[in-house]
């Protein structure tokens, strides 16, 4: 992902009745790449060359996770 760019990732989590679930978003490391509420990623610079996990963690109290590895160019 190019510094000072941002991308929106994207977590689906179904429940047994099918419905889509709410996830919460994570950043590894903040200084390098923040995540907003809504999945919406930006690099930052000082994070150059770094690689980041973005965590989508379920809100339904089933632990399920999804990670996304993110390399800042």
């Amino acid at each position: 992902m190019k510094i000072n760019k941002s991308q929106r990732l994207k977590a689906k989590v179904s429940g047994k009745s099918g419905a889509y679930k709410t996830v919460k978003w994570t950043s590894s490391n903040n200084k390098y790449a923040t995540v907003t509420s809504k999945g919406q990623v930006k690099a930052l610079k000082v994070g150059k060359g770094k690689t980041v996990t973005i965590t989508a963690s379920a809100l339904d109290g089933s632990g399920k996770k999804a990670r996304f590895k993110i390399k800042l160019k």
